[in-house]
């Protein structure tokens, strides 16, 4: 399951991450047929507005088996990791196919709630390569078009 850390304290690396998730993807009582968990893939991405010269860190996270990931969102959400509180959630990729606002029907827009492209426009990213790359940073690259 692919998920995503975002509020990173600026000098965050993959090993700090790899190191904080460990501890929530551990299994408390281990049984010998169980698949271990692991983090499959790791890489950090800064993000940089433009016009106001804001700068976020957020981290793209590949972790095996399923539940050890929803396991470890349960336990590592709003934690703090290197003294910032960091949210730790489920990845979710955008495409044309699920995306809401570009469905071809028109919608009344008295009652449309986002009736205008609300993402910001002059956004740069910077990718900090890790030691372990994997599909979803591949899907963010092409969603966000860096």
């Amino acid at each position: 399951m692919n998920m995503i850390l975002t509020r990173l304290a600026p000098g965050t690396g993959v090993r700090d991450v790899v190191a904080f998730l460990r501890d929530g993807v551990k299994w408390r009582f281990p049984l010998p047929m169980r698949e271990a968990p692991k983090v499959a893939g790791c890489q950090i991405i800064k993000i940089v507005d433009e016009d106001s010269g804001y700068e976020d860190h957020i981290a793209l996270v590949q972790v095996t088996p399923g539940k050890a990931a929803l396991r470890a969102i349960q336990r590592l959400n709003r934690t703090p990791l290197k003294g910032r509180m960091v949210e730790v959630r489920e990845y979710r990729s955008r495409s044309s196919r699920n995306e809401r606002r570009s469905r071809p029907y028109p919608v009344a827009s008295e009652h449309e709630r986002r009736a205008e492209e609300r993402r910001r426009p002059n956004l740069k990213f910077e990718k900090h390569m890790g030691p372990m790359r994997f599909e979803a940073v591949e899907s963010f690259r092409r969603t966000h078009g860096f």
